[in-house]
């Protein structure tokens, strides 16, 4: 998964540290801090205990919504991307509609025929910032709520948004496949 030693370590690095943390900014971003309501989830590892987790499968419960976890480094996803890491967040909602955000910079409404797919937002620049204003404002436009912005990017990931999207990466990694509620400060 990762060559560099300290983003390989269980103790620092890993998929869910690494790459989780930003769909759980995103998360925030779209539906509010603490949206996770609980956490159900089954971390792999392998046999080297200093590696990290080699996948993770589960859910998070959020107000009236749940959402599947997947997460692997066992080169799967890559092999049906051709190649090329894949960094997918699927939001599946009511009649078979669903919302896929792709590398951190491209959003799709997905829809059952007639419909089809439509491209919301198509590699916005590449940044927390820039990616999840450009998700949060077409998530917001597909509501029909009016943007409101300021025309100003986004602040920066606060200390408290740290902290929440800590509490629900400790709670994944501490579910053990049972639900568990993250320990919001």
């Amino acid at each position: 998964w990762q060559r560099v030693p300290w983003c390989a370590g269980r103790a620092e690095g890993g998929p869910l540290r690494e790459v989780g943390t930003h769909f759980l900014f995103g998360l925030q971003e779209i539906f509010g801090a603490r949206c996770v309501r609980r956490v159900r989830a089954t971390v792999t590892y392998p046999a080297d205990r200093r590696l990290c987790e080699s996948g993770a499968e589960g859910e998070l419960e959020l107000d009236g919504l749940v959402l599947a976890l997947r997460v692997t480094t066992d080169g799967s996803a890559t092999e049906e991307s051709g190649g090329d890491d894949r960094y997918e967040l699927r939001l599946d909602g009511e009649g078979g509609r669903s919302l896929l955000l792709e590398d951190f910079t491209s959003l799709r409404l997905e829809q059952p025929l007639p419909r089809g797919s439509r491209t919301m937002v198509e590699r916005a620049p590449y940044g927390r910032r820039e990616s999840v204003e450009s998700v949060a404002g077409a998530v917001r436009k597909m509501r029909g709520e009016r943007d409101g912005g300021s025309g100003l990017p986004p602040p920066r990931i606060t200390a408290r948004e740290a902290r929440e999207a800590q509490a629900v990466l400790d709670a994944i990694l501490a579910s053990d496949g049972e639900w568990v509620v993250p320990e919001y400060l």
